[in-house]
């Protein structure tokens, strides 16, 4: 659980700084 908080966090600060699609991609891949 702490792990997918960490990832979520993760994932929103990318989306933050505008990461590229396809890292985004394998985020969500990964969940």
């Amino acid at each position: 659980m702490i792990y997918k908080v960490i990832q979520i966090n993760f994932f929103m600060k990318g989306i933050d700084r505008g990461l590229n699609n396809s890292v985004v991609v394998l985020l969500i891949i990964q969940i």
